[in-house]
């Protein structure tokens, strides 16, 4: 078809450009509202668009009209607007129903989409479409639309979605002004919503600067002032309002020790690499930080700003420095598990031959009194090596019955000679026995932390007074110094009182915290308190301290009640007649003075002994069939074959065999070591000659092994 004289008619439908309808005679009000649609639409955000497109094409484009918005990754974003609000809500669901159908005929299409003018909806002028034509037809037929326009929003060569507008039988045909002011408002949409969305995405952004928990600044590209911070960064260097620190050298917040010289050049161009420096507060304090700047270029290489990212190091620090605390008192532990390994070994033997000694029928008199201060001292020195493997191990509680008075007496006899002549050291008891619940061990090492946190707070000397007493608590009320309940109840109770330089309320709520210290750095581990703190909640006692600056300090502990128990006694304080007994034992002991000792004991006590100084003598022992066994003794810790293993391959030739492990070690250092077994028969030393004989009798008269305690 052509126009008179040959020249060819353009297609209606589609339109390629604008250029198709430049010349389309426009009305002043489709001017008017394109104009006035452009600037509504500038003042509102992505989502407030979307609805704002639909909205505004109402009544002048469109009886109705349809805004998708789809984006990579994202749902697809829907608008509906009606010149009926009653049918909203109808349109809306009819077009969600086949939103899917109708994003997937778009992408089968034409990529970029076209814009469409379809003056009248008939299946001929769908046929573009294809297969799709039906979906379309059946959706115009439904809302009663007769002509359309789909008009793609496009920023830049990339789709944004799809505006289509359609009017209703009834309402005139669309005409190609208004396909041309509907493509306008739609390339406006387009740059609003563009726009919208660079915007949201600068207010995210915006929000995680402000929110960021590590500092955050932006400086300026020639002197390197800081131009803004977030709060982060103003919150580490001191300042409470960001804006503070606008105009000021980034420089300036380094400390004078850590600052480069000249300026902060070769840190703030080598954007690769964080450098660790400390920054400084307005109060003159000093915190580690880790530095990164990056410096902000253009294409060309011209530096806009730099980007500043500072963390502060403190906390990660602090952790450090625990962790090498924690590891220099697990070396020490085990440092200390070794020696009072080796001393109970000795201590074993000045028992042992002190104990003959003190029994010698032709012991002249006069060295009685020797040998029993000889004993005494030895008791001495193994109560000290008990401290230091209580100080080396995680401690399982073995709770039992005893007198706080008891412990508090001899307590204060052994700390006499480690605290300063300056300090006076003394016991109070209130009632004649003060019974108690908890593991004698532990707390022993309870009163000596005590004892040596008091000390520290009396430099110049003063006294330290244990004191014991049964108290009484009539309600569960919450107790002011610990901030919460005990239970109703009788308590024994222990106090440890110092003369010393007291504390503060601010010192005494964090008194209890683990490596919480008011000493220099290298002076203390913070860890005497805390571990006193756990010992008696775990022996499911309380503890609190009173004090005031210059007045000293008062430490109370209240432990569970044990009234009407007795303490156990100990087996040699009431020896019964000796009997002469009967059994062949093989003795197990690498250490020959020892060796030589236990041999001596167990014959005197009327037994049959075979002695090894290993594993392998022991094996060869107890292969002989000629003289079975009735018990095994072994030494837990020996060269090549353990006192375990040893048990292990003996069982193997007679398993109802019952073994007798003893160590310098106690119980539960010994099974954290995996040198033995949760129940195995152990008798831990330094022991007395009594203590040995009495548990061999135990285990031949039982014919298998007693568990570690029992009696």
């Amino acid at each position: 078809m052509s126009r008179p004289g040959g020249a060819p008619i353009p297609p209606v439908d589609p339109f390629h450009s604008l250029s198709d309808f430049q010349r389309a005679p426009v009305s002043d009000a489709l001017l008017r509202f394109v104009a006035d649609a452009g600037r509504d639409l500038s003042a509102l955000d992505s989502r407030q668009a979307i609805t704002a497109v639909s909205g505004l094409a109402l009544p002048m484009l469109a009886d109705v009209a349809v805004v998708v918005v789809t984006r990579d990754g994202e749902a697809p974003r829907l608008a509906v607007a009606h010149i009926d609000p009653g049918s909203e809500d109808r349109l809306h669901v009819a077009v969600l129903r086949r939103l899917p159908a109708l994003l997937a005929l778009a992408a089968r299409v034409r990529r970029p989409f076209r814009l469409r003018w379809l003056r009248t909806l008939t299946p001929s002028s769908l046929r573009g479409l294809g297969s799709g034509a039906d979906i379309v037809l059946v959706l115009a037929q439904q809302i009663g639309a007769h002509s359309l326009l789909v008009l793609p929003l496009r920023v830049r060569g990339r789709d944004l979605g799809v505006l289509a507008l359609a009017r209703l039988r009834g309402s005139p045909r669309y005409s190609a002004a208004e396909f041309a002011g509907g493509s306008v408002l739609a390339t406006r949409a387009s740059l609003i919503l563009e726009n919208a969305r660079l915007q949201d995405a600068l207010d995210k952004w915006a929000h995680v600067f402000e929110q960021a928990q590590w500092g955050a600044a932006i400086l300026d590209g020639d002197d390197r002032t800081i131009e803004a911070a977030n709060g982060a960064f103003a919150r580490m260097h001191g300042f409470p309002d960001p804006t503070e620190l606008i105009g000021r050298p980034f420089a300036s917040l380094e400390a004078p020790d850590t600052r480069l010289s000249p300026g902060i050049g070769p840190v703030l161009d080598d954007a690769e690499r964080p450098i660790e420096k400390r920054h400084r507060r307005p109060d003159g304090s000093t915190f580690p930080v880790l530095v990164n700047v990056t410096a902000m270029r253009v294409p060309d290489g011209t530096t806009l700003y730099h980007a500043a990212n500072i963390h502060d190091l403190s906390d990660l620090r602090r952790t450090e420095e625990r962790l090498h605390r924690a590891q220099r008192m697990e070396a020490v532990g085990r440092l200390a598990g070794g020696v009072a390994h080796e001393v109970n070994n000795m201590m074993t033997i000045v028992l042992g031959f002190g104990d003959f000694l003190l029994h010698a029928p032709d012991m002249p008199p006069e060295r009685l009194e020797d040998v029993e201060e000889m004993l005494r001292a030895a008791g001495r020195a193994a109560g000290v090596t008990r401290q230091l493997l209580a100080f080396s191990r995680q401690q399982v509680l073995q709770v039992a019955p005893l007198d706080l008075n008891e412990v508090v007496r001899d307590t204060a006899e052994l700390l006499a000679p480690l605290l300063p002549a300056e300090v006076a050291v003394s016991a109070r008891v209130a009632w004649p026995h003060v019974m108690a619940l908890g593991d004698r061990s532990q707390l022993e090492q309870v009163l000596i932390n005590l004892a040596f946190n008091a000390r520290d707070a009396m430099p110049r000397g003063g006294t330290l007074v244990f004191a014991t007493e049964v108290r009484d608590v009539a309600d569960d009320s919450a107790h002011p110094d610990i901030g919460t309940s005990m239970p109703p109840g009788r308590y024994a109770t222990l106090q440890v009182t110092d003369s010393g330089s007291g504390m503060d309320a601010e010192t005494q709520s964090h008194v209890f915290e683990p490596f919480f210290t008011t000493k220099a750095v290298g002076q203390g581990t913070g860890l005497g308190l805390s571990t006193v703190y756990g010992i008696v909640k775990q022996s499911g006692g309380y503890v609190w301290v009173e004090s005031e600056p210059g007045a000293g300090a008062t430490f109370t502990i209240c432990l569970p009640y044990a009234g009407g128990v007795e303490a156990p006694v100990p087996a040699d304080a009431a020896p019964g007649p000796r009997t002469m007994q009967h059994g062949r034992v093989l003795l197990v002991e690498d250490e020959e003075i020892l060796r030589t000792l236990a041999a001596r004991v167990l014959r005197e006590e009327g037994y049959e002994v075979l002695e090894a100084s290993t594993g392998a003598e022991a094996l060869a022992l107890a292969s002989d069939p000629a003289r079975p066994l009735g018990l095994v003794i072994t030494d837990l810790a020996m060269p090549r074959m353990g006192g375990r293993e040893l048990r292990e391959r003996l069982l193997d030739v007679s398993p109802d065999l019952p073994v007798l492990f003893i160590s310098g070690y106690n119980t539960e250092d010994a099974v954290l070591r995996d040198l033995l077994a949760g129940g195995d028969a152990f008798l831990q030393k330094p022991f007395r000659p009594s203590e040995l004989a009495d548990r061999v009798r135990e285990l031949f008269e039982k014919g298998g092994p007693v568990p570690d305690g029992a009696r």
